[in-house]
């Protein structure tokens, strides 16, 4: 009987390790962005996108994806939403951008 117990009791700790095993890997499969933008109305703002790993491997691929995107403009009331016409850098969220206006923006940002 006592046999039975270490063997459920090594089972459940073996499931719950693969469990948060798996849970962390669904978690690292995406990864937050952000990018240094000009919107439609040229306001230059700070953008912030999660995107696959696959495109977190080719950032300059994803600056020319996004451009046309529509996002939220902050300053509206309304919550109008203003076009991307351009991309100047887009970095991983924990690093910093290589433009001091750039940074001077993610540093107003609201998170």
């Amino acid at each position: 009987m006592n046999h039975y117990i270490k063997y459920i009791l090594g089972f459940y700790l073996l499931l719950n390790h693969y469990t948060v095993f798996a849970n962390d890997k669904v978690e690292n499969n995406r990864n937050a962005v952000k990018c240094h933008v000009v919107l439609a109305n040229s306001t230059e703002a700070i953008s912030l996108w999660t995107i696959p790993y696959e495109d977190f491997k080719d950032l300059k691929g994803f600056e020319n994806t996004i451009v046309g995107a529509k996002i939220y403009v902050k300053q509206s009331a309304n919550k109008d939403k203003a076009a991307i016409d351009k991309v100047y850098q887009c970095v991983p969220e924990d690093e910093q951008f290589t433009s001091p206006q750039a940074r001077q923006l993610d540093k107003n940002l609201y998170r």
